[in-house]
């Protein structure tokens, strides 16, 4: 991902009518050559994230959390139904998860042992987890020159141990963060140019990305909705032609809009409602509207619970070292832009992710539990990793402030005079976030510590990972789902020779079983799937919690009270049962 030199900052006012001194001071271009140069930019940046990347996933793999969520097993099997098991086939997707993820994991989780061991979608969060560094770094870049504030932001938005170890498991949350990144990026080098893009470009480099967003998570259409008023804003206000503004948000609205009108589509054609995905049996509003009946939607018609449900899981994402450093960074930013319509675009991964889930807290649409109860377990702690990356991005332009670098000029207006104390006075009377003079080596090594002691306290996260909400939550997952386990490994060791019946919706187990041919669940289609329930005994395994009324299994042996005289319990585990039926195949 490289910068393009020439697209710069300009006032959102008609050219010929430019203020003077209406600009900073100009930096000079990043010198090229030299393997120093090329290692300490761009290149160094990936080289780093992608081996912490590495190292997250091998230390997730030993502490055997890769697949402890229950929806990462469910991501996971479902990249691997679309290329192998009964009825594969692109129809696999499902209806309540958008497909982007599993169709970027499905080459890697159709090796079986990637898929068994958890380690399928790391390949794929590896390369989301570059990317978000690099569209950091380059965004940072992009606004005040500076490799120190774009390392720093780079760094502390990938290296927390709750985002490495979301990149090492098999939700979708990191391909919708790279997409968003990117679109962001895109967004920030499009307001800083000096001529318009054309309606192509922004479809391209903002439009495509939005895409990604959109068929990745449901946040990504709140991001793309936010993101496509900034659009119309910003473009009329930077060119003051109306129709120009139509047609760069026209432009970056198109390709979304076709993706979220195909998933539509999708729905209607295969389970005859397009809203199947938001109101059908297995989707997040049936889910809530149970939670709702037991009454664990706490934060519900409560704005001030809503607050601070959401701040302790952000707090347990991101921790108080980049909390601070990020808020304060928006204050510097807010002061040193002036708000000044080019410079915005960063405000985008803070104030949509943070908005989306408070109001979807307050509404009842999501449930978040950021503190463990003696009858219930953490929750959804994720959501309070989605401002990580805004955060880091605000504490890198913090960082530049520190040293002094100035924001990026318009080159074409030449360089001012040399920036004296007396200058700056004069800057800030009139009401202008003043141009700073050459930095220093004073400021740039206090910057240079600054940075170091921001990335030093993310890393020293590590040496409490029961701190973090995604991990803590995790191995609270891996305790609670050891019944489990204990009795898929049972059938992965023993149920070799005929047909397993399980409901995976509500025992998402099928890696650590390890197969897909021979079981019998709501995936392979409805009419097998409803024969099998209405016959349970013609299965030879029966996995089953009778105590669970959600499990489809348990209600069918409820209604057929004889099975058990033709099947015996071969493996028990808390209230997991596995029968072995006698006529079963």
């Amino acid at each position: 991902m490289t910068l393009v030199d020439d697209e710069v900052i300009a006032e959102p006012i008609p050219f010929e009518r430019r203020r003077p001194l209406d600009h900073l001071v100009e930096e000079p271009q990043h010198p090229k050559g030299g393997l120093l140069r090329t290692l300490t930019g761009p290149v160094g940046v990936a080289i780093v994230v992608a081996i912490a990347g590495i190292l997250a996933a091998t230390w997730a793999s030993a502490q055997d959390l890769m697949l402890a969520y229950p929806d990462a097993r469910s991501h996971i099997t479902i990249a691997r139904r679309l290329l192998d098991g009964p009825n594969h086939g692109f129809v696999q997707i499902g209806t309540v998860w958008l497909p982007l993820q599993h169709l970027a994991s499905a080459p890697f989780a159709a090796v079986r042992g990637l898929w068994i061991s958890g380690w399928a979608p790391v390949p794929v969060g590896v390369i989301c987890l570059v990317i978000e560094a690099l569209g950091i770094y380059g965004i940072v870049d992009t606004l005040v020159r500076s490799r120190l504030a774009s390392w720093t932001a780079a760094l502390l938005a990938t290296l927390t141990p709750a985002m490495l170890y979301l990149h090492s498991t098999a939700v979708t949350e990191p391909v919708l963060y790279a997409s968003l990144i990117t679109m962001t990026y895109g967004l920030t080098r499009w307001a800083v140019r000096t001529k318009p893009a054309s309606g192509g470009e922004i479809a391209v480099l903002c439009g495509v990305p939005a895409l990604a967003a959109v068929l990745s998570r449901y946040d990504g259409w709140a991001f793309v909705a936010a993101a496509s008023v900034f659009v119309a804003v910003v473009s009329f206000a930077r060119w003051r032609q109306l129709g120009y503004a139509w047609r760069a948000t026209r432009s970056f609205v198109v390709l979304p809009l076709c993706g979220a009108l195909w998933w539509f589509w999708f729905n209607w054609v295969h389970w005859g409602d397009p809203l199947e995905f938001q109101r059908g049996s297995y989707s997040a509003q049936a889910q809530q509207a149970e939670l709702a009946r037991r009454g664990l939607l706490p934060d519900q018609g409560d704005l001030g619970h809503s607050i601070g449900t959401l701040f302790t899981a952000t707090v347990r994402g991101a921790g108080w070292v980049l909390i601070v450093a990020g808020v304060v960074g928006m204050v510097t930013w807010a002061w040193r832009s002036r708000f000044r319509f080019w410079g915005q675009s960063p405000w985008l991964l803070v104030v949509v992710p943070v908005g989306f889930y408070l109001l979807s807290l307050y509404t009842g649409q999501i449930a978040l539990r950021p503190e463990s109860r003696p009858d219930l377990g953490l929750y959804n702690l994720r959501f309070g990793v989605a401002a990580v990356a805004g955060l880091a991005l605000f504490a890198g332009l913090g960082v530049a402030a520190i040293q002094g670098r100035g924001l990026r000029p318009r080159p074409s207006e030449g360089r001012l005079a040399p920036a004296t104390p007396a200058w700056g006075v004069r800057q800030l009377s009139a009401g202008i976030a003043p141009a700073v003079a050459p930095t220093t080596r004073s400021r740039t090594v206090m910057a240079a510590l600054i940075a170091i002691a921001l990335v030093g306290g993310v890393l020293a996260q590590w040496s409490q990972t029961d701190d973090v909400g995604v991990i803590a939550e995790a191995r609270e997952q891996k305790v609670v789902g050891r019944n489990d386990m204990a009795c898929a490994s049972w059938l992965r060791e023993n149920g070799t020779d005929g047909k397993i019946l399980i409901d995976d919706s509500v025992h998402p187990l099928l890696p650590a079983i390890g197969t897909l041919d021979r079981i019998v669940a709501p995936f392979i289609g409805k009419n097998r799937w409803n024969d099998a329930l209405a016959h349970p005994a013609r299965t030879r395994y029966v996995f089953v919690d009778p105590t669970n009324p959600t499990d489809a299994v348990s209600r069918s042996l409820a209604a057929n009270p004889s099975f058990e005289d033709s099947a015996q319990v071969v493996c028990r585990s808390g209230s997991i049962r596995v029968f072995e039926t006698a006529g079963g195949s």
